[in-house]
């Protein structure tokens, strides 16, 4: 089985999740009594087996990379790239091209979603001939902070930020889990956006109909966006096989 290379951002500074991320990395709060990285790093491994995991650290870095260290399933190599607090989105991955050779799956650390969320994805963007694939969901009140838009076949169209008051039928949120190559490098700069998540890239590339596939999950995921999200759950029983 080959080795899939997985990129987790997790060095933002979390403001809306104040206090408790005065003293705590975001990523590392819990989703159903268990740290968010966690829950990424087992479900990363239930679905590829071997994986080369690339983390942009910033804030508390060294917390994270400690939990990591100390908890990573076997099965996981894992590389920090440490990068300036507030880059996280668009920047970080800049600083991560030397890191990045063939195709990759991406994802934010404080997004829990099921395993085939980031399998399905990454099959979505090996079989498309397109620049990415993004990861959209119907479950438009998990969370108000990503953009909003649609998928059409099998291209995801019409992404927005901010999104509407009133959303329209068949509106998706964008979940930020996506994947690609190393011709996301020309869209970063294409369309750059500093200081702004790599979404606003994605956005910019669908409104000049550069081709970007879309990869519907219509399954429980849950953000860690406001202290209240705490009490989420993924309502099912995850059940990990974790090599």
């Amino acid at each position: 089985m080959c080795t899939v290379n997985a990129i987790v951002l997790a060095g933002g500074r979390g403001i809306r999740m104040d206090p408790i991320t005065q003293t705590t990395q975001k990523c590392l709060l819990p989703i159903d009594g268990k740290p968010a990285i966690l829950h990424i790093m087992e479900a990363l491994v239930n679905e590829f087996g071997s994986v080369d995991l690339i983390v942009g650290v910033a804030y508390r870095a060294e917390e994270v990379a400690t939990f990591i260290d100390r908890n990573k399933p076997r099965a996981i190599s894992a590389t920090y790239v440490p990068h300036i607090l507030g880059t996280e989105g668009w920047g970080i991955y800049r600083d991560l091209r030397p890191y990045i050779h063939g195709s990759f799956v991406a994802m934010p650390g404080d997004i829990v979603a099921l395993p085939h969320a980031y399998s399905n994805v990454l099959k979505a963007f090996e079989k498309s001939e397109t620049d990415a694939a993004i990861t959209m969901s119907p479950d438009v009140d998990t969370v108000d902070t990503h953009g909003v838009g649609y998928i059409v076949g099998n291209r995801a169209v019409d992404l927005t930020w901010p999104p509407p008051l009133t959303l329209s039928p068949n509106c998706l949120r964008d979940m930020t889990i996506w994947a690609g190559d190393e011709r996301i490098f020309d869209l970063i700069e294409k369309y750059p956006n500093p200081g702004k998540s790599i979404g606003h890239v994605f956005m910019d590339a669908i409104r000049d109909r550069r081709p970007i596939a879309g990869n519907y999950y219509d399954e429980p995921w849950v953000h860690l966006g406001y202290p209240a999200d705490l009490q989420k759950t993924l309502g099912c029983q995850v059940s990990y096989l974790v090599a």
